[in-house]
């Protein structure tokens, strides 16, 4: 198999084995990663058996490339990611909160390098996984919606209602901003596949997926989330057409101060807190105080809440999820996310600088708006990792979707400046 992983019938491993049986066990690596998800946070599987079957793939890329997997632009940050997230583990004073977060953590790298290994996949493949994130985004919000009433608005209360009423199992206790989270990652990417160059199917599937995402978006009632995944749509229009931009950012100018000028609404109030943001600055100052008792390790893996003052901890989390990272994995992991960063904005930059002409250019500025967005929201929220209650467990879940999109801006970025033909 050469690096973009495709199969290399010289190997002798191959004569034994069948090559049909190989690629489908290659191309289901991100569904194994993300069975392990799905341990973690419902207690089954077995979290032993999933791992056997979800570290199959890489055995068998080994044995047929003679690598676990293909060399990457992010392998570095990940590598010291995973240094820095074992030796939280170990210094974690949480057991099980920290043995979640590391499961969770290490399946969402062993799903981005299952994505990335399948970046010469058909575009059957990658619909597949536009549908998945779909599906999962869909049962996520019921899962939160039934959970218990978060955040209250006058046009959401109907989704608590509903989701109490469906026979669904899974009652997850976080917050409605991981659905703005979600909803931030995913829009541009649709918003952008409708503008530029595409298939006209695609076009249309990118229009009805985005409404629907709109709509997730609104009852999430995520202020933050509302603001960022504006930002991301700005930055495609920017890049699609000057004058579009400009008549959209006047459109939210005048949005903007219409909101301002009818703040005594009380829906407005609850969706953006004036006093959330002086909050956050509070807790911000509580969690550096507390991290002067050990600026090296931090507090270790989902030491936050045994850390800061309990006033601060019943705060939820920390609201910034660098903070949270330097928290949790001490100085390794602020490298490891300063490495991360810029790399991610090479690979936006050649993304910007390609033809708009070339079929996968607007999905791949999507992606990386999307990632754009995601970042702005991680100033106000920790969007990368959550505790939540599932049943009688308290579980830290790394959350995977920032890890998708990272995978899709890799590929996208790989495919995009190969093709030559336009």
């Amino acid at each position: 198999m050469d690096s973009d992983g495709k199969l290399d019938s010289a190997k002798p491993v191959v004569n034994t084995l069948s090559s049909g049986l190989i690629s489908f066990v290659l191309s289901s690596q991100p569904v194994f990663a993300f069975a392990v998800l799905v341990s973690v946070l419902i207690g089954a599987p077995p979290l032993w058996a999933v791992w056997l079957i979800a570290l199959a793939p890489v055995l068998v890329r080994l044995l047929v490339t003679g690598r676990v997997s293909r060399r990457t632009p992010l392998d570095v940050p990940i590598v010291l990611g995973v240094i820095a997230v074992v030796i939280g583990f170990v210094h974690g004073p949480d057991r099980q909160l920290a043995w979640s977060g590391l499961n969770s953590f290490l399946a969402c790298v062993l799903l981005y390098y299952g994505i990335v290994n399948n970046a010469h996949q058909r575009r059957n493949y990658w619909f597949f996984w536009a549908s998945f994130v779909l599906i999962v985004s869909l049962l996520l919000t019921i899962s939160i919606f039934r959970g218990g009433v978060s955040r209250t608005v006058v046009f959401n209360l109907w989704a608590y209602s509903f989701a109490a009423n469906m026979h669904w199992p899974f009652a997850l206790k976080g917050s409605l901003n991981v659905i703005g989270d979600i909803c931030a990652v995913v829009l541009p990417g649709l918003m952008s596949a409708a503008l530029f160059r595409q298939k006209a199917w695609l076009r249309w599937c990118a229009v009805l997926f985005a409404v629907l995402f709109v709509f997730l978006m609104f009852i999430s009632a995520s202020g933050g989330g509302w603001i960022v995944v504006t930002a991301a749509l700005l930055i495609v229009l920017l890049r699609y057409n000057v004058k579009v931009f400009g008549m959209t950012a006047a459109l939210v100018a005048g949005a903007v101060a219409v909101l301002i000028s009818f703040r005594s609404t009380a829906w407005e109030r609850s969706v953006f807190q004036i006093a959330s943001v002086t909050g956050r600055l509070n807790i911000w100052k509580s969690t550096i105080v507390a991290l002067k008792s050990d600026p090296l390790l931090g507090f270790g893996l989902g030491g936050w809440w045994s850390s800061v003052p309990a006033n601060v901890a019943s705060e939820g989390n920390p609201h910034n999820a660098y903070l949270l990272l330097y928290s949790d994995t001490g100085i390794i992991g602020l490298v490891a996310l300063v490495i991360a960063v810029i790399v991610i904005f090479k690979l936006m930059s050649e993304i910007w600088h390609s033809d708009t002409n070339k079929m996968g250019f607007g999905i791949a500025l999507g992606i990386a708006a999307g990632i754009a967005a995601f970042g702005l929201h991680a100033l106000v929220e920790a969007n990368t990792n959550l505790p939540i209650t599932s049943g009688d467990k308290n579980i830290y879940f790394a959350i995977p979707f920032i890890w998708v999109w990272l995978a899709f801006l890799v590929v996208s970025r790989d495919r995009l400046t190969r093709d030559k033909s336009g």
